[in-house]
């Protein structure tokens, strides 16, 4: 137990408006509540990723450089992840070379800084918003440091002689390797053109439906939600790369005749791209299958917004709020599902269109059929999967949750989906 003197307890926090969205500010807060008389607010700067848990550490980082190193120092904060980082998981990221770590380089500064100092330093997790003093204090900070218009430079430069550098050939597998080469490649690489096009024009369309900057991480983050399969999300993977054979990628040199003329839409007279076969195609099948997804969604007392390619391929990243402002989960589960399911069956009729049936298309009652078929077995594999969960769920718990399906929104008591005509 730290004597009452000769010790600063010193509190530190995050924050984050917007956290996760392109636009997002954070800052960091800190308060000495024992042993001195300071406190701060600071902007995380804009190389540094905003988010509350980066504003945590730079808070930690920033009371380990400023406090009298003379002195025993409890630092107080809310951040199980920064604290976890710099005692529990310090050696086991030590022997792996922080591959993969999250903030490694503010981590790493802080362990430095740690290390050089005179006295030792305690960390105590305290609950956030419960009334602590020093936290609540610190939580006010820092969302005054996110809101400031410019912030201090952050020197993450170590002395050589107080960080580990490498990894241990023991604790090296073959994931981690992969994972180093990925992260070094990274630093160098610069993105495709037609990635980067597409990947801006999604958040465009996502910020205009939506009035939310999504990431790029965010996007690609989507394509692994539960709510979208793995089938739908290799074909949103590939056309955001641009990786499937659609227009001009027919008119490449060599190609034969019959395959040049797969560039052009036979039933609008246009050069095919993959914002006209999900959102402009006149042929039967895309305009339909959008009918239907409106009806539906209308159904389940949703907004219908006019599809665009941002939305078809951002379909994992929707934000719907309640009349309370509130984020619907549920309904955005639903868009997810119904949306990723569709804008996939739009792909595969016209490739059926195109390639298979030579520019023939479809007959509307076919389109229904297939679309009803495939709400029906996508209820079913969701609903199945649900009863798992909360199998698995009911076997740790006297309480399980009862499941919040979106699909109970467009099901009558019957089970059956209320948009598809059963008679």
């Amino acid at each position: 137990m730290l004597e009452s003197t000769g010790r600063i307890v010193v509190a530190t926090d995050g924050s984050c408006t917007k956290n996760g969205e392109a636009d997002a500010r954070a800052g960091a807060g800190i308060k000495v509540t024992e042993g001195a008389v300071l406190e701060r607010a600071l902007k995380v700067p804009k190389c540094e990723k905003q988010t509350n848990q980066v504003g945590e550490a730079i808070a930690t980082l920033w009371a380990a450089r400023a406090l009298d190193q003379s002195k025993e120092v409890v630092h107080e904060s809310d951040s199980r992840t920064t604290i976890n980082a710099i005692t529990r998981d310090r050696q086991k990221h030590e022997d792996r070379g922080y591959i993969g770590v999250e903030n490694a380089a503010v981590i790493k500064a802080i362990v430095a800084e740690l290390r050089q100092r005179k006295t030792h330093s305690h960390f105590n997790w305290i609950k956030g918003h419960s009334g602590h003093p020093g936290n609540e204090c610190a939580d006010k900070l820092a969302k005054e440091g996110a809101d400031m218009m410019d912030g201090e430079d952050l020197n993450l430069e170590v002395d050589p002689m107080l960080v580990v550098s490498g990894a241990k050939l023991a604790s090296i597998t073959q994931r981690l390797a992969y994972a180093a080469i990925r992260e070094r490649k990274c630093r160098t690489l610069q993105g495709r053109k037609t990635t980067e096009e597409n990947l801006r024009k999604i958040k465009d369309d996502l910020k205009r439906a939506y009035g939310v900057s999504n990431t790029s991480e965010a996007i690609w983050s989507g394509t692994r939600k539960r709510t979208m399969t793995r089938e739908v999300a290799q074909f949103v993977w590939k056309a955001i790369h641009g990786a499937y054979m659609v227009g001009e990628s027919w008119n490449k040199p060599g190609m034969p005749p019959d395959l040049r003329a797969r560039a052009t839409c036979k039933t609008c007279e246009v050069t095919e791209s993959m914002e006209h076969i999900l959102t402009e195609c006149k042929a039967i099948g895309r305009a339909l299958i959008t009918d239907l997804v409106k009806r539906a969604w209308l159904g389940a007392g949703g907004e219908w917004k006019e599809p665009t390619l941002g939305m078809a391929l951002g379909m994992a990243n929707p934000s719907i709020r309640t009349e309370k402002g509130e984020r619907n989960s549920q309904m955005e589960a639903l868009w997810t599902t119904m949306w990723s399911e569709s804008v996939h069956l739009i792909w595969k009729l016209r490739c059926e269109r195109v390639i298979k049936n030579d520019g023939e298309q479809h007959c509307e009652e076919e389109v229904v059929r297939r679309w009803n078929k495939a709400m029906t077995l996508r209820k079913e594999a969701d609903q199945w999967g649900d009863k798992i969960r909360q199998r698995a769920r009911g076997d740790r718990s006297t309480k399980p949750k009862p499941p919040r399906s979106p699909w109970n929104l467009v099901t009558d008591d019957n089970g059956k989906l209320t948009f598809i005509d059963n008679g």
